[in-house]
């Protein structure tokens, strides 16, 4: 099965389903934040999520890059629902790069240690003395 969060959220930004958040345990007793399904990768155009065990599903919001992937990306995604507004296109998780970069999806930002040390110490919290700074500053 492929999960988001541990294939790709070292790069993108991966969020919870809306689902995940209104369930509670009665209707979900074993809730818990290692099932795949509950994870997305948004983007400016569309979302990004798990549609079968072995295929990610992408939701496309915007008519003009709709357009656009049925021409030129037809042997990469594949059209599984189509609405006025939106829709559902399939894809091989081997592709997830060029798909996510037709949504325009959530980079996390890639800071190296060196950079991360010069902000801290410009930020405010540097010289924040209390018995917690270590948990501030990390």
């Amino acid at each position: 099965m492929i999960d988001l969060e541990k294939n790709f959220g070292n790069r993108y930004k991966v969020y919870m389903e809306e689902a995940w958040y209104v369930e509670t345990a009665e209707s979900n007793p074993d809730k818990t934040k290692d099932k795949p399904w509950y994870y997305e990768i948004s983007g400016k155009y569309g979302t990004i999520y798990l549609q079968r065990a072995d295929k990610l599903a992408v939701r496309i919001t915007a008519n003009r890059i709709k357009g656009r992937i049925k021409t030129e990306y037809k042997n990469i995604l594949s059209l599984h629902i189509e609405a006025a507004d939106e829709s559902i296109f399939l894809f091989n998780p081997d592709n997830f790069e060029i798909v996510a970069g037709l949504i325009k999806a959530g980079r996390k930002k890639q800071v190296t240690e060196k950079e991360r040390l010069r902000l801290r110490n410009i930020s405010g919290l540097a010289h924040y003395k209390k018995q917690n700074t270590a948990q501030i500053l990390a």
